[in-house]
Parts: C-alpha cells; structure tokens; sequence
C-alpha cells in the first residue's frame, strides 16, 4: 500500500488575521463623499459672470463688506446657538428640515439672503424630483413674499452708476440687487429645463410655480416654454 503524504499542518493554518480582511466592493472607488457633492452643486449655482473692466475691483470691495456684514449679523449675541443648530442641521439632518432653516433663515435676515439661497438652489439639483419640489416651492415663497420687489434688478455696473462715490451701505446693496438677480435666473432655469421632464407631477408643478412668478413679478418676461 502506498504511503499518502500528509499535509504540512503549519501550511494548513489560516492566518487570523485574514478572518478580519473584508474585500472591497466593487463600486467603493466611484462612490462620492454626500458633502463633496453638495459644495459641487453650490459651487455650480455661485458661478459668478465676471464684471466689466473698472467695475470688477469696485464688486470684489462690495462682495467683501456684505460677507462681513453678514458674519457680524449671524455670530451677534443671541444669534449663536442659532447658528451651531444650522451647522448641525446642514450636516446630518434632513432634507425637509435642511430646506426648513435656510428658509427660516432669510426670513429671519432678508438684507443677507445669498448664501442661503445658493444652499437651497443646490438642493433642487438633487437626483429626487420630490425633494426637487421642495426646495423649489420654498424658493418660490421666499422670493414672492420676502426678496423680491415690484420692480427689476439691476447689474452691479448700472446700479454703481447711480453713485458719484458710494458709500459701503450703497456698495453692499448694489452687490446683493446683483447677486439676486442671478440666483434668481439660475431658479427660472431650472424651473425652465424642469419642463422638459418625463414626470408628470413634476413639470405640473413646475407649469404653475412659473406662471405664478411670471405673474406676479416682472423680472423674466420673456422665460421661454418647453411644453
């Protein structure tokens, strides 16, 4: 009878510590940080058109005032807590309530609205059409009832015009007038490529929230229709 050779047991041994090596999915390098995505998004919505030569140093010392201002107004005494809760809230809370304390937020302080409403612009690029709605129908909101006024924005070079030499109060409202203005045209061009959307709900939706924009200010007249 033949002798049949025996394994080695030392080379049988598993090694503890493969028992604790997890393989990598598949899909782990595609997969983008949520926040990574969001600042991208925002970054997309706060792409700014340059100014005309002359006027481009005079907007980046407005640009410069407002952000200041706009600090000093949120870290006053009493403001604080409200804003660890909207950091907390902005980083693990919901969507609805995301959406909730930004809207909160301008309306809390009309004067300095831009960083509020570039986040909530952001929000309406997400992948979900109902969570879409939701930033979209609170924009519309906050621009019909808060921000808006029954005439039309300027650019930050015709509205400069006005000054022989603006004071900083002239400055920043000039710079905020600009930058609503192209919030506001970015929200009509999404509403706009919305239309086009497969999903019925959605571009009802879409229909009314800009007939009623449409209607009640005078800012983008001639928005064309995809029906």
């Amino acid at each position: 009878m033949k002798n049949i050779p025996q394994k080695d047991p030392k080379k049988s041994k598993i090694n503890p510590k493969s028992k604790n090596i997890q393989k990598r999915p598949k899909d782990a390098k595609n997969k983008v940080n949520p926040k990574l995505k969001t600042n991208q998004r925002e970054k997309e919505i706060d792409s700014q058109i340059p100014q005309p030569n002359g006027v481009e140093a005079l907007f980046q010392k407005a640009k410069k005032i407002y952000e200041e201002r706009e600090r000093q107004i949120l870290e006053r005494k009493g403001n604080r807590g409200d804003m660890m809760l909207m950091k907390k809230i902005m980083d693990s809370g919901t969507l609805a309530d995301k959406v909730s304390a930004l809207a909160i937020r301008i309306r809390d302080h009309p004067k300095f609205p831009i960083d509020s409403l570039v986040k909530l612009l952001a929000i309406t690029k997400t992948e979900s059409r109902r969570k879409n709605l939701l930033a979209l129908d609170s924009l519309k909101e906050l621009f019909l009832e808060v921000l808006l006024e029954n005439k039309k924005l300027n650019m930050f070079s015709i509205s400069v015009q006005k000054y022989n030499d603006a004071t900083d109060d002239e400055l920043v409202e000039a710079y905020k007038e600009h930058r609503m203005k192209e919030l506001y045209q970015a929200y009509i061009k999404i509403i706009e490529s919305g239309l086009r959307d497969d999903l019925g709900f959605f571009k009802e939706n879409l229909t009314r929230t800009l007939g009623d924009l449409l209607k009640s200010r005078p800012e983008q007249e001639s928005v064309n229709f995809f029906l």
